[in-house]
């Protein structure tokens, strides 16, 4: 009788725990130090070591550090923690943190629905906001990296009823990154309403926040302040991603899919708690969004821009993701004339993928999708055959749109002095959602349900099974190239053979490279448009900032365009990399300009140095030092 026993709590907990490892092992890559994982780790070398980057442009005038305590409870970790490892753990350990917290968000589902929910957030598309810059669960160490889960184990707390213990985690998670933790209480807000409706005094905090910008407190009274024109150019033209009229079609198309499932989930298919948090995410996001697009894109309001408010779209878009299978269900199960809306399930499926790989066509199985769903409510007959035929594409069309995102994944090569995408091509076609999540809901169908009851031994099979194939992706995970692992081992104690011919606190402007500067040699950076992310906040940062992107821009933008064809013709990047001598001249002739410039190509003037650092993926990279009294 006891081969015959269904599986515990524990040992589907367990199982489940090993679905959702394989789906991100398998969909989420680990990348390394990148984007703003630099700027966090900036922000901690400049705690550590003053003198060495004061004089940079992103620490010059104060950097969004002074709002957050990353910072100063990262400084010891990164003194006695070698960085590639705390980033790694970092990352491993906030995940993890982020997936049992919609776990328990879903826990009013059944467990099946539980896991089902937590293996679409491991692996579905992360990306939120504009120009694909922002993600959840960024597989880089940040200050939102440790926000997230705690942001969202204060609503796990808030669904409990245990206020102190939501109010605490949402602190912390402020005290690391504000900007994350006010859509959480927006919703938290919002929540409350519907509950009792005395919580509307609430709004008297925004007569106190009036009263805190007429007295000048910061950030406070940058509510009576606006951006001048010059300063406002900047923000359109570096802080593209902050600005709701900046982004393209494909930001929105994933918005409005986000939007779409919250809705059906928090209107139709959700049980009480979650449908409350769902409908109460949905407002906040029409609410902030509205203020965003309307204090920042057209007023030029300094705070309402510098809050982002937007950023409510991550709560957003994690909810949609864990409410892809209730929403699915819902419409399969949907009581109405046969098939038209399961029909409308797999058009809602549809226009999620192809929003997450980022196809335009999202739009039109959305639209598709929008007309089932009206068409099912209102009892429209559809005969089998047209129905079926319709399925048959939309499936058809899915699977075709993750076999060409998993090629196109194969054949191009990363950017930057990465090796190519090495990971075999049944590796990335098993890792698109079309094919890995429909394989790990039914292997825990098949655990919990009917047939695991055939006994013990079915489930040791499936446990071997999942095991074998772990072994096998783990190895994918981390995709780190070679220059990145560079980076993650370079020490400020090591000496570098540029580092006696460049004095300290020089200006160096090392073309393509955003870290390196800080991490290798320990000086300013005189140039990378990562810089500019502090602008938004800093006047005198705009101010130094700006002489330096009119510079550089153009420059670029031109690199960016040659590497893209670069990537499309898989031929060598050699032609990116070489400036024009002119160019260079004009760089050290200009009113600021570079002490010092490290290109990967050799120039007429004889190089002050080279520097081989002797890449397995890339053997003929060199770098090659000059002064701008070279160039004069």
């Amino acid at each position: 009788m006891t081969s015959h026993a269904p599986p515990t709590p524990r040992s589907l907990a367990v199982f489940g725990s090993a679905c959702t490892l394989f789906l991100a092992l398998l969909t989420q890559p680990y990348w390394g130090l990148g984007r703003d994982g630099v700027l966090y780790l900036g922000q901690v070398l400049h705690h550590l070591h003053p003198a060495g980057l004061s004089a940079d442009v992103f620490f010059a005038h104060g950097s969004q550090d002074r709002y957050s305590i990353y910072s100063t409870v990262m400084a010891p970790l990164y003194q006695h923690v070698p960085l590639d490892v705390l980033q790694m753990v970092g990352v491993i350990l906030a995940t993890g943190a982020t997936l049992a917290a919609v776990y328990q968000l879903l826990r009013e589902l059944s467990p099946t629905g539980a896991w089902m929910g937590v293996f679409c957030v491991a692996a579905l598309n992360h990306n939120y906001g504009g120009n694909g810059v922002f993600t959840i669960a960024e597989e880089f160490l940040t200050a939102r990296t440790l926000a997230e889960p705690l942001v969202l184990w204060g609503l796990v707390f808030f669904q409990r009823g245990a206020f102190w213990a939501a109010g605490v985690s949402l602190l912390t998670a402020a005290a690391f990154h504000p900007l994350m933790t006010i859509p959480a209480v927006v919703i938290i807000w919002l929540a409350l309403q519907a509950w009792e409706w005395r919580w509307r005094f609430a709004l008297t905090l925004i007569a106190l926040t009036l009263a805190l910008a007429m007295a000048g407190i910061a950030p406070f009274d940058a509510l009576l302040q606006r951006y001048d024109d010059a300063w406002w150019r900047l923000v359109r033209e570096v802080n593209t991603q902050s600005l709701l009229s900046q982004w393209i079609c494909v930001d929105w198309q994933q918005t409005l899919v986000d939007a779409t499932l919250l809705g059906l989930a928090g209107w139709r298919f959700a049980p009480p708690r979650l449908a409350t948090l769902c409908r109460a995410s949905g407002l906040a996001a029409l609410m902030l969004v509205a203020a965003s697009a309307l204090g920042s894109d057209l007023a030029h309001n300094r705070l309402v821009t510098e809050l982002q408010l937007w950023r409510v779209l991550w709560i957003v878009h994690v909810l949609a993701l864990a409410c892809v299978p209730l929403v699915l269900a819902g419409l399969w199960t949907w009581e109405t004339s046969f098939g038209i809306a399961r029909l409308a399930a797999a058009l809602v499926a549809n226009a999620v993928v192809t929003a997450g790989a980022g196809w335009v066509n999202g739009w039109a199985m959305l639209l598709a999708a929008a007309l089932a769903i009206a068409a099912a409510y209102y009892r429209v007959q559809l005969s089998r055959p047209v129905t079926c035929l319709a399925m048959g594409g939309a499936l058809l069309c899915m699977l075709g749109i993750s076999a060409a995102d998993a090629w196109s994944a194969h054949t191009i090569w990363r950017s930057g002095y990465a090796a190519p995408l090495l990971s075999p091509p049944w590796v990335l076609l098993l890792g698109e959602p079309p094919v890995c999540l429909p394989l790990a809901l039914g292997a825990l169908r098949v655990w919990q349900g009917e047939a695991a009851t055939h006994g013990r031994a079915r489930r040791a099979a499936m446990s071997l099974g999942l095991g074998l194939l772990l072994l096998a992706v783990a190895p994918q995970w981390d995709r780190r190239g070679d220059w990145v692992r560079l980076l993650e081992h370079a020490t400020l104690n090591r000496p570098h053979p540029f580092d006696t011919l460049i004095p300290p606190g020089s200006q160096l402007y090392w073309q393509d490279e955003f870290a390196a500067p800080w991490l290798l040699l320990d000086r300013p950076n005189y140039y990378s448009r990562g810089l500019g992310a502090g602008l938004l906040f800093n006047e005198g940062t705009a101010r130094e900032f700006g002489p330096r992107w009119d510079q550089l821009k153009s420059l670029d933008a031109a690199m960016y365009r040659c590497r893209v064809m670069s990537d499309v013709s898989r031929q060598p990047e050699a032609q990116c990399i070489t400036p024009a001598e002119e160019t260079v001249r004009s760089l050290c002739r200009a009113q600021p300009h570079p002490d010092y410039l490290i290109f990967s190509a050799a120039l007429r003037p004889s190089a002050l140095a080279a520097w081989d650092p002797q890449l397995p993926s890339w053997p003929a990279l060199r770098f090659y030092l000059y002064a701008c009294t070279q160039f004069r």
